[in-house]
């Protein structure tokens, strides 16, 4: 197949996968990208629902070295990484809980810093100004 590049790296992932049977090959279809670390060195990323898949080929890697090691014709080395996922954003169908301004006004007199405020001073919360959206 000729020497690991960016555009070959893929390829030659699918097709080592594709040479394993078993719970190495499944868990190993889970990757999300696999790109070039260092030359003959494959990093493969996995989403972080697929962190079981991860460990899974973490744990084999010998395996999968030498299913690449077959289909490129020379020693490469593999790494198993999980990505990070941006936190899910809330859905749209999701109700917002509406809070009236007296309970908002308890749950800002429970912060920390207005605690220790009404410590110190005496203070006591007024009024909750929300912070503007412009847009």
């Amino acid at each position: 197949m000729g020497p690991l590049t960016a555009e070959n790296a893929p390829e030659i992932w699918s097709q080592a996968i594709a040479s394993l049977s078993g719970f190495a090959g499944e868990h190993a279809k889970q990757f999300h990208r696999v790109a070039i670390s260092a030359p003959n060195r494959l990093v493969v990323s996995f989403p972080a629902r697929y962190t079981l898949s991860q460990t899974y080929c973490t744990q084999n890697t010998a395996r999968f070295e030498e299913a690449l090691r077959q289909i490129a014709g020379a020693a490469i080395r593999v790494e198993f990484a999980v990505l990070e996922e941006a936190p899910a954003l809330v859905e749209a169908s999701q109700p917002v809980r509406a809070v009236n301004p007296l309970q908002r006004l308890g749950e800002i007199a429970q912060h920390p810093m207005i605690r220790r405020a009404t410590e110190l001073f005496g203070a006591q919360p007024q009024r909750v100004d929300e912070p503007r959206i412009d847009g």
